[in-house]
């Protein structure tokens, strides 16, 4: 199965050649449905993320694609962050973790695509204030976004988070797919989208600006 048309493929691979700088590595985290049995529906997406994941890394030279099986790889499961799959995590130039949790769809394929670019290029567009306090950071923040691939405002909220992630390696920043992981909304009480978690505490709802989600992660840093 094809998830990237020829056209598609074309002008990701001329975006890439003009906007990569650096290498940016992909570590796709999955688990056979072998192994799975009757828990397959844990990772539904598996198939179509390795296939969207292979895809997308042929289409530049400065993409690297390494897939693991988290059974079998439980300890670099555990350095990187990963508890779930599918999970993608991005690493490169950035300072922190960026993660994927579920697979991409609908806009935050789009913001994946441009948080690719922001990590390749080592530095993300934020105000000279947020840099400069992420740069004091004392503490860590993990930063949990939970989002739905209709949602039109998750995508925002998730390149937020993943560039304060570039920018700092205090900070973790999860997206995670709602409607694949029913078990972590349940969780956290989660009720609507874009919902954003900071150190296992729901923080808010909805929109923020970068502003007041920066006072929140400075918060939850100075907690820890």
């Amino acid at each position: 199965m094809v998830l990237i048309s020829e056209h598609q493929a074309g002008l990701l691979r001329a975006h890439f050649e003009r906007a990569l700088e650096s290498p940016v590595r992909i570590d796709l985290f999955v688990e056979p449905e072998r192994r799975l049995f009757r828990a397959a529906d844990e990772c539904e997406w598996c198939d179509e993320a390795l296939e969207l994941m292979t895809e997308l890394a042929r289409l530049s030279p400065k993409l690297e694609l390494v897939v693991h099986t988290l059974s079998a790889e439980a300890e670099t499961a555990r350095r990187l962050g990963v508890e779930r799959v599918p999970a993608i995590v991005l690493s490169g130039a950035a300072r922190g973790s960026v993660r994927f949790v579920g697979m991409p769809l609908g806009y935050e394929l789009t913001e994946m695509l441009e948080t690719i670019v922001d990590i390749s290029r080592g530095h993300a567009d934020l105000d000279a204030e947020t840099k400069t306090a992420l740069a004091s950071l004392e503490g860590d923040a993990r930063l949990e976004l939970f989002v739905t691939p209709s949602c039109p405002h998750c995508p925002s909220m998730a390149r937020l988070i993943h560039k304060l992630a570039i920018e700092s390696e205090r900070v973790s920043a999860d997206v995670i797919e709602a409607g694949q992981h029913p078990e972590l909304v349940e969780r956290y009480a989660i009720e609507g989208v874009p919902a954003l978690v900071v150190n296992g505490e729901v923080a808010l709802v909805g929109l923020a600006p970068e502003a007041h989600l920066l006072v929140d992660v400075v918060r939850a840093a100075r907690a820890r």
